[in-house]
C-alpha cells in the first residue's frame, strides 16, 4: 500500500503544479514549527507531460533554495488519483474488507493500484460499520513521479493528495475553528474546493477553472500577447489608459462571476452527497488566483458568505531576521499546499 496517510520525518513538501513549482521546508523547532525554506519557479512553457523538462526545474529550484534534505513529499491530483467513500463494517482486518469492497467499486485491477484507507471514527463506540475514505492510484503514476524527481536529484519519501494538503494546512493553522469551513484553492488551470470540518472526512471536488483564464481573459479582450495578458494579472491594470482599465477589470469581474456560479454548483452537490453536520458560511480562498485584485469582496458579494484568505504560515514560525517578511506575506496563499504537504513529515 502507497503511504497517502502515514507521517514521515521528511519536511519538504514539493507541489509540481501545472504552471509552477513550489517548494516548503519546515523543521520542529522548541517553540514550534519553524519555516526553514521556500521558494517558487515558473515551469518551462508547454513542459506538460515532460519529464526531463520537469526534473531538470525541480533541480533548479531545489538549487537555489540551498536546503541539503533531498527528500521530499510530493502530491497527486485529478485524474491521477480516485477518493471512495465507503460504509463498510469494521473487522481486525480492515486491509482485507477495503480490498474487496475496492474490486467492486473501482473499475481497475488492484494489482496495478496502489491502495491507502483511513477509518473514520464511528459515531459509536460498538457501531459495526463506519465511513471508510478509500484513495487509489496506479502504480504507474506512482513510478512516473519518482521518475521525474530522480531526475531532478531528488527522492519521493510519501505521496499525499493536493486536496488533502490544503485541509492538512487549514487544520494545523486554524485549530480554533469547529463549524464547517469551505476551503477553495484556485491553480492556473484548476481549482479545489472542499468542504472542512473537524473529524470529519474532508470532502471535495476538482473545478474546471483557474487562473489561465484570467490571463487568455485580458489577451483577447485587450488583443494582447499572453505574456503581457500575465504580467497585467498579477501587476493589475493601474497603468493602462482609462476605457482599457475599466474594460479589463470588467473582463476580469465577469470570469470571477462565472466562478462564483460554479462553486454555487458545487454547494447544492455537497449538500446532497456529504454527511456534515451543517453547510459552511464562511470560504477561505487561497492559491494564485485568490490574488486577484477585488476577488475576496466580488466572493463574498456573489457567495453570500464571509470569505477571507487562508494563512499557511498562521501558526509556523517566521523568522524575520532572515526572510523577507514583506515578500512571503505577499505570496503566502500561493504556498498552501505544499506547506500542507510538508506538515506530514513535522506532525
Amino acid at each position: 500500500m502507497i503511504p497517502f496517510l502515514q507521517k514521515k520525518t521528511t519536511a519538504c513538501g514539493l507541489d509540481l503544479g501545472t504552471s509552477w513549482l513550489k517548494m516548503v521546508c519546515l523543521r520542529n523547532a522548541k517553540q514550534g514549527i519553524r519555516l526553514e525554506r521556500m521558494g517558487q519557479m515558473a515551469l518551462p512553457f508547454q513542459s506538460k507531460g515532460d519529464s526531463k523538462a520537469i526534473g531538470n526545474a525541480v533541480k533548479t529550484l531545489h538549487a537555489s533554495m540551498g536546503f541539503k534534505d533531498k527528500v521530499v513529499i510530493s502530491s497527486l491530483r485529478g485524474h491521477e488519483i480516485i477518493v471512495k467513500h465507503m460504509q463498510l463494517p469494521l473487522a481486525k482486518d480492515m486491509c482485507a474488507v477495503v480490498e474487496k469492497e475496492a474490486r467492486e467499486q473501482i473499475p481497475f485491477d488492484l494489482t496495478d493500484l496502489y491502495l491507502d484507507f483511513h477509518v473514520i471514527n464511528p459515531a459509536e463506540k460498538k457501531a459495526k460499520k463506519a465511513e471508510v475514505m478509500v484513495v487509489a492510484t496506479k502504480k504507474k503514476v506512482v513510478m512516473n513521479l519518482e521518475a521525474t524527481l530522480e531526475l531532478g536529484g531528488l527522492a519521493l519519501s510519501m505521496v499525499d493528495v493536493d486536496a488533502f494538503a490544503l485541509s492538512n494546512c487549514f487544520e494545523f493553522n486554524y485549530p480554533e475553528q469547529t463549524d464547517p469551513v469551505y476551503l477553495l484553492d484556485i491553480g492556473a488551470n484548476q481549482g479545489i474546493l472542499g468542504i472542512y470540518e473537524p473529524h470529519r472526512p474532508f470532502y471535495f471536488r476538482e473545478l474546471g477553472f483557474g487562473g489561465k483564464e484570467i490571463t487568455q481573459t485580458l489577451g483577447r479582450q485587450l488583443d494582447i500577447h499572453l505574456n503581457e495578458a500575465e504580467a497585467l494579472k498579477r501587476k493589475g491594470p493601474q497603468g493602462l489608459p482609462e476605457n482599457q482599465r475599466q474594460h479589463a477589470a470588467r473582463a476580469v469581474k465577469d470570469v470571477c462571476r462565472n466562478w462564483c456560479r460554479e462553486i454555487q454548483r458545487m454547494e447544492q452537490f455537497f449538500q446532497t452527497s456529504t454527511t456534515i453536520s451543517a453547510m459552511p458560511k464562511k470560504l477561505c480562498i487561497s492559491g494564485g488566483g485568490s490574488l486577484l485584485s477585488g476577488v475576496i469582496p466580488l466572493f463574498a458579494e456573489e457567495l453570500e458568505m464571509e470569505v477571507s484568505p487562508l494563512d499557511p504560515w498562521r501558526k509556523i514560525l517566521v523568522d524575520s531576521n532572515q526572510s523577507d517578511t514583506q515578500y512571503i506575506k505577499a505570496c503566502s496563499s500561493q504556498f498552501v499546499v505544499p506547506t500542507g504537504l510538508a506538515l506530514r513529515g513535522c506532525l
